[in-house]
C-alpha cells in the first residue's frame, strides 16, 4: 500500500513506456481470467479513490511488474479518475462477453461434433466423405459392409473403382453440374460393384461441402441399399412378361384355329356388331374380312 504523500496513480492507457499493459498481461498470463478481471476493476477503483488495493500490489510484485512504468502523477480531477475507471470497467465487461462467447462457441462446436459422430457411426444408411478426386477419406460401417469391404480396404478406393460401368457416366454428369454450382445436390439410383463381383443397388444423395471461404473441399454421400427392391421389381417384370407371353401365344394359337377352320365363323359383340369373322365366313359373302368387321347384324 502506498502513502498519501507518495501516491501515484496506476495508468495503463496513456503511458509511453507501456510495453505490456493489463490486456496483454490478461492474454499472456496463466492466472485465472476472472481473477485478473478483479485486478482490472480494482485498479480502476484505485485510480478513482486514490487507493492501490493490496491484492493488486501483491499481483504486480509476484509478477515482477514495476509500478514506476505504470505511474503518472496527480490525477487531481475526479472526472479524469472516473474516465479511467470507466475504461477499466468497459474492458472488464468486454472480457466477460468475449469469454462467454468463446465458451458458448466451443460448447456448440463440441455438441455438433458429438451429434455428427453419433449419426455417422450408428446410421443404418451408408455415409462417406469423398475428396474432390473421388477418393474415399471417411466411411461408416454401414457403407463398407454393404459392399463387402473392410474400412481399410474402402479407404484405398476411388468411387470409380466400385461404380458399375453402366452408371458411371450419369454419376460424372451430375458431379460436373455440382462442381459448377448448377445444382446443390443430386440423388439417383445406381449400382455398385460388391467385392464378390455382384451388383448392389443403392439410392444415393451427394452434395458438395465448402469451407469458410466458399471453396469446395469434399463431397458427402449418403447411400441406401435398395437391392432387394430392385430384385423384386425384376421378378415382377419377369412374371408379367411371362404371363403376357403365354397370353399372346394362346391368342396366336386360337387365332390360327379360328382362321383355318373350314366352317364360317362370326363373333358378335353385345351391341350386335360384327367383331370378327374368319376367312370361310367372308368368302360366303364375297368380301374381305376387314370389310365385314364392324358391320351391324
Amino acid at each position: 500500500m502506498f502513502s498519501a504523500n507518495n501516491r501515484s496513480f496506476f495508468h495503463r492507457i496513456s503511458s509511453d513506456k507501456l510495453q505490456s499493459g493489463l490486456i496483454s498481461k490478461f492474454l499472456m498470463s496463466p492466472l485465472n481470467r476472472y481473477d485478473f478481471l478483479i485486478i482490472i476493476i480494482s485498479s480502476g477503483l484505485g485510480i478513482l479513490f486514490g487507493i492501490i488495493d493490496s491484492f493488486v500490489s501483491a499481483y504486480f510484485y509476484n509478477h515482477n511488474i514495476s509500478f514506476n512504468e505504470f505511474f503518472i502523477h496527480d490525477y487531481t480531477d475526479l472526472w479524469k479518475r472516473s474516465l479511467v475507471l470507466g475504461i477499466c470497467l468497459v474492458n472488464g465487461i468486454i472480457v466477460i462477453i468475449l469469454m462467454k462467447h468463446r465458451r458458448k462457441t466451443k460448447d456448440d462446436l463440441f455438441e455438433s461434433e458429438e451429434i455428427f459422430k453419433i449419426l455417422f457411426n450408428h446410421s443404418a444408411a451408408g455415409i462417406a466423405l469423398v475428396d474432390l478426386k473421388g477418393n474415399y477419406i471417411k466411411v461408416n460401417s454401414s457403407f463398407y459392409t454393404m459392399l463387402g469391404y473392410t474400412e481399410e480396404e474402402m479407404l484405398k478406393k476411388n468411387f470409380r473403382d466400385i461404380t458399375h460401368p453402366d452408371d458411371l457416366h450419369a454419376d460424372l454428369v451430375y458431379l460436373e453440374q455440382l462442381n459448377k454450382n448448377e445444382i446443390k445436390y443430386f440423388s439417383m439410383d445406381k449400382r455398385y460393384i460388391h467385392k464378390n463381383g455382384s451388383s448392389v443397388w443403392a439410392y444415393i444423395t451427394i452434395s458438395l461441402i465448402h469451407n469458410s471461404k466458399g471453396e469446395p473441399v469434399n463431397y458427402t454421400s449418403i447411400f441406401n441399399n435398395i437391392t432387394n427392391r430392385e430384385e423384386s421389381s425384376f421378378i415382377d417384370i419377369s412374371e408379367r412378361d411371362k404371363a403376357l407371353f403365354e397370353k399372346n401365344r394362346s391368342y396366336q394359337e386360337l387365332n390360327q384355329v379360328f382362321n383355318s377352320i373350314g366352317v364360317g365363323m362370326c363373333l358378335i359383340d353385345r351391341n350386335l356388331n360384327i367383331a370378327r369373322v374368319n376367312d370361310a365366313f367372308a368368302k360366303l359373302f364375297y368380301r374381305n374380312i376387314d370389310e365385314i368387321a364392324g358391320l351391324k347384324c
